[in-house]
This record gives structure tokens, C-alpha cells and sequence, in this order.
């Protein structure tokens, strides 16, 4: 992981804002007048239906302006408290609360994200000089309890502990989501008219939201579409893809990675021996973060993506390119026959031993090797510094590993003599 990757990965994480911003139109309502405060008299009186609606619709009509994201997520959780399925309150919280858990991301990261404090300092400028308050103390404000990350190791259990957990929650919030099918309106021309949408909602003195149905279903450009159980499964399959990848690429703990580097940075010829000593002497860098149950909970997911994208390819005819489906979200669900097949390859590494070709040897033969990823949840690994090389030669090269087997990853503990045959 990189300083360039962990930029990157956070100014993705900033994107999202924008495209998690929309706008979804409310069954009709008596009261033109909605209120934070109105729907948690509602809930004292024991009104908890409507009073999570509203601050559901709250929520919706807060997402028409960019800044909104980040009052409309205190809706949703307050209407989530009181109505754990509520369709639309989970859908817009599955997307929006990943990418809130960066809140203060400049304060936090640019330790590690910025080359040098000039370049920190001007990207505080160029965030202070946009004027918008609420952007501003989401990228400046840190949460209480959260404290700047000074190194690699922070960074890594951010996105694995943090972000990762909240993509978990995500997954919950649409499984949630009971209804075979229902309406969102995404709204994108208020965006272009601050005055138009600001006034739909107000703050009053006590802090209390104060938004106007009537107005906020005036918007112009709204564009209706409906979510269905395909789209949800698509949602899905994005989650749970970025989760198994944030705990599986961030499950290796990286404390100490700055200092191998200083050591390392000593000589311009590191041999294997003083590439491994540097490694060796933190004992806390490469330990494997979590549980054999954390794990299991991967590999699980994986198989269920990878049976549900298999599962999209046997309906293409309901999924891809139908003219019925042109309003939905995900209205184009393409995945074929070819792409289900290599699908069903990577899916065999998931659930068991897999022969992989290595290349061919010297009479043109493939070379291939047994692997079993699964292995990993029997092992008593708990770093992979278990795995490193422990005899060297007088010029400081490996001359074998403790564990042929790589921790049963390869279970016929041929991978160093197969890749000895291979030429080509």
C-alpha cells in the first residue's frame, strides 16, 4: 500500500458524496410542513410509523443539495431506530454511511495522503475557499475519539475496522429491505439552482429541520426509478465485493512498515537474509488482523457473489437489455454466458483445491500446482512472518522456506520445485 494508493482511495471516497446524492419523491403527504422536531413528538405519542416516515422524507428531500448528504444521514438513522426496514431510509443509508465514516479525511490522512505540508496546507485553502460549511467540517472536523494517523498501519486499520464495518452494516440495512418493489425520484437539476432547493429546508432556532413537501415536489428534472429485487441484489454484490476486498487486502498488519524502510533504505543491495532481519525485527508487521471467523465470513461472501453474478447470467433474458426494466436503477444487468464461466473459475479457489498452470516446461508441458485457499481457515498462522525463509547462503540468498505447504495454501508442498521447472 502506497501514499499514492491511500490519495486515491480517499478521493474516491470524496466522489461518492456526489453520486450518493439524490433526490427521491415521498408518497403524498396532508401537511405540506415536514419537521424533525413534529416527527419525534410523533414517536413520543407512540406514532412510530409515521414518525419514522418522516424523518425518512426528511432525509430524501435534504439529498437535493450536495451539502445535504451530510444532515440526511442523522434522518435515516433516527427513522432506521424506529423502523428498522423502512425501504428508502435503509437504500440511501446503505450508500451514504461508508463514506461519512472519512468525516475530518484531511485532518486524519494528510499525514500520509500529501507529499509535503505545502501541498496539505493548499488543499485546506481550496476546501475553506468553497464556501460550504458543511463540506468543510466534514473534511476538517475529525470525530471525537479519532485521532491523526501517522502511519501506514493507521491507515490499514481505518479501512479494515472502519469503513469495512460500516460496508458490513450496509449489507444488513438491504437486507432489510422487506418490499418486492417501490419508487425513488433522482433529482440532479436542483444542484444547479441553490436558491431554489435551499429553500425547500430550513434550520429553525432549536436546530430542527423544517422542509416543504410541496416545494420539494416541484423540483425540476426529477427522474423516476424503481428498485426491485435484481437491483438490490446488484447493491449487494457491490458491497459485499468491497468489503471481502477492504478485510482481505488491509487483514495484515503493517506496524512497523515505516521503519523496515528506513533500514532498508541503508543499503541499495539488500540480500533475501537482510530484507527478512529488517522484517523480523517488528514483531507486530505482517500479523494477520481478526478471526478464523472473519475470515470464513469472506470466503462466504465471495461464494455468494460469485453465485449471484452466475445467477444474473441464467435470467440475462429478465436482466439484460429489457425494455421493462429501462426505469429501474440497475437497468441493465448484463453478464454472459463466457464471463459466468470464468466466474465459475475464480468461484473454485473459494470453495476448494484448484490446479493452477504455472507455465511450461522444457518439453512444452504445463506445469501446474495444487491450491487451496481455504486452508487458510485451519491454519495456526497467525503472521505471515511464520512463512518466511529462516536459511540463507553465504551471498544472503533463501535457500528454503519453513513451510512448503505455505500454511496448506499449497497442500502438495511442490510450489518451489514446480517453479524450478518452468521455462516458458
Amino acid at each position: 500500500m502506497t501514499k499514492k494508493s491511500t490519495v486515491m482511495l480517499n478521493l474516491t471516497l470524496i466522489s461518492l458524496i456526489g453520486i450518493s446524492s439524490s433526490c427521491s419523491k415521498h408518497s403524498q403527504k396532508k401537511e405540506s410542513q415536514l419537521s424533525s422536531s413534529l416527527a419525534s413528538q410523533l414517536s413520543a405519542q407512540g406514532k412510530v410509523s409515521e414518525a419514522s416516515d418522516m424523518y425518512s422524507r426528511i432525509g430524501e428531500i435534504l439529498l437535493s443539495r450536495p451539502e445535504g448528504v451530510f444532515h440526511a444521514e442523522s434522518m435515516f438513522k433516527k427513522s432506521l431506530e424506529l423502523n428498522p426496514y423502512d425501504n428508502k431510509a435503509n437504500i440511501y443509508s446503505a450508500v451514504i454511511a461508508p463514506v461519512l465514516t472519512t468525516k475530518g479525511f484531511l485532518k486524519r490522512f494528510k499525514n500520509i495522503a500529501t507529499e509535503n505540508e505545502l501541498q496539505a496546507k493548499e488543499l485546506e485553502q481550496r476546501i475553506n475557499d468553497s464556501g460550504v460549511k458543511e463540506f468543510i467540517d466534514f473534511a476538517l472536523v475529525m470525530p471525537a475519539g479519532k485521532k491523526a494517523a501517522i502511519s501506514m498501519e493507521d491507515v490499514r486499520s481505518f479501512y479494515r475496522n472502519e469503513y469495512a464495518k460500516e460496508l458490513e452494516n450496509s449489507i444488513t440495512k438491504l437486507n432489510n429491505i422487506k418490499s418486492d418493489k417501490f419508487s425513488i425520484d433522482l433529482n440532479i437539476s436542483a444542484y444547479q439552482s441553490k436558491k431554489t432547493s435551499s429553500s425547500i429546508c430550513k434550520v429553525d432556532s432549536d436546530g430542527a429541520f423544517i422542509c416543504d413537501e410541496l416545494k420539494a415536489q416541484e423540483l425540476q428534472g426529477t427522474v423516476r426509478r424503481s428498485v426491485d429485487a435484481y437491483d438490490l441484489k446488484a447493491l449487494k454484490i457491490i458491497l459485499k465485493t468491497q468489503k471481502n476486498a477492504m478485510k482481505l487486502a488491509y487483514s495484515v498488519g503493517l506496524e512497523g512498515f515505516e521503519n523496515v524502510n528506513i533500514l532498508l533504505s541503508r543499503n541499495e543491495n539488500n540480500t533475501d537474509k537482510m530484507i527478512v532481519d529488517a522484517i523480523r525485527s517488528q514483531p507486530n508487521l505482517l500479523k494477520i488482523d481478526g478471526t478464523k471467523e472473519d475470515l470464513r465470513d469472506i470466503f462466504n461472501h465471495s461464494e455468494e457473489v460469485m453465485n449471484d453474478l452466475i445467477d444474473f447470467s441464467k435470467i440475462s433474458k429478465e436482466v439484460c437489455n429489457n425494455e421493462n426494466r429501462t426505469s429501474n436503477i440497475a437497468n441493465n444487468i448484463c453478464v454472459s454466458e463466457q464471463a459466468a464461466d470464468k466466474i465459475n473459475e475464480i468461484l473454485m479457489f473459494v470453495v476448494g483445491p484448484k490446479s493452477v498452470v504455472l507455465g511450461l516446461d522444457k518439453d512444452g508441458s504445463e506445469v501446474s500446482v495444487e491450491v487451496d485457499l481455504r486452508a487458510l481457515l485451519d491454519s495456526k498462522v497467525t503472521s505471515l512472518q511464520e512463512l518466511l525463509p529462516n536459511k540463507f547462503n553465504a551471498e544472503g540468498r533463501a535457500t528454503d522456506v519453513r513451510d512448503l505447504t505455505f500454511a496448506g495454501i499449497i497442500p502438495n508442498a511442490d510450489l518451489l520445485a514446480k517453479l524450478k521447472t518452468v521455462v516458458k
